[in-house]
């Protein structure tokens, strides 16, 4: 990639986009060798991994784990009166944040899928879906009891607050610039769908002519809005790691993704 864009020419007026900063280093090497090689200085591309490229767009700030944890807990403590304590809900808080994580980076409509949760929780037991291991870290959650009725009851009580609770946590983050990566992802999917790209990236990134996104793999649902608006508009260009034959046997699960990204 860095040979064909450096013999390509006016690199400095590209932004290249890359799955993470390891990848981003090695780019940077074999970039600094060919301008090396050839003796003539050139000013530097702009770089970025797919994180930071993402927040940077959103114009949101990354809020850190503590944060987040601190943040949802609040949220939590204002729609359960009987909330346990911090330190009880850290283990259930972090998977909170991975399922809202999730929910956004997919586009997923938070209103019916938490309400389908909840309603599968009541119609089954919890020992009848979860493993040994899941129900005895739901008893450290929610304490001891005497019966497992009791602990349906109790366990019923997170679900039943989830899409307020998804609601009112990202409402507080909101309030102070903050969010997680799937809230800033889908915030920027959705100016995508509203603005136009080329408006959204002169703003967050100046002069930059073209987005080279180099190596990506599985992408969320919201990178492929965004994505695809890129392209629609003439801004981005992608890199597939799609070369070798091995790579695009159809029975090769590797091609799974790739082939459809290809094709599109």
């Amino acid at each position: 990639v860095a040979e064909h864009y450096y013999a390509a020419g006016h690199i400095e007026g590209k932004c290249f986009v890359f799955p993470n900063r390891r990848a981003l280093t090695f780019f940077k090497k074999y970039l600094s060798e060919k301008v090396k090689a050839a003796g003539v200085p050139v000013f530097a591309p702009q770089l970025s991994a797919i994180d930071d490229f993402l927040f940077h767009a959103s114009s949101l700030r990354q809020a850190d784990r503590i944060c987040l944890l601190l943040e949802l807990y609040e949220s939590y403590r204002s729609l359960n009166r009987e909330a346990e304590p911090l330190d009880d809900f850290i283990f259930w808080g972090d998977v909170l944040l991975g399922d809202f994580d999730d929910v956004d980076k997919y586009l997923i409509d938070p209103a019916g899928i938490f309400t389908n949760i909840a309603q599968f929780k009541e119609m089954q037991k919890p020992e009848e879906y979860l493993t040994d291991n899941q129900l005895n870290a739901i008893r450290e959650f929610i304490g001891h009891f005497e019966n497992d009725g009791e602990i349906k009851r109790e366990f019923r009580k997170i679900w039943d607050i989830l899409y307020d609770l998804y609601v009112d946590f990202r409402s507080r983050l909101s309030d102070r610039g903050l969010s997680y990566q799937g809230m800033a992802y889908r915030s920027l999917a959705d100016r995508f769908s509203s603005e136009a790209a080329s408006d959204i990236i002169s703003e967050r990134f100046g002069a930059c002519e073209k987005i080279v996104f180099v190596g990506l793999n599985a992408l969320t649902e919201c990178e492929k809005r965004i994505f695809s608006k890129l392209r629609d508009a003439g801004i981005a260009e992608f890199c597939w790691d799609y070369s070798s034959e091995w790579i695009k046997d159809a029975d090769n699960k590797s091609s799974f993704f790739l082939s459809k990204y290809v094709e599109t």
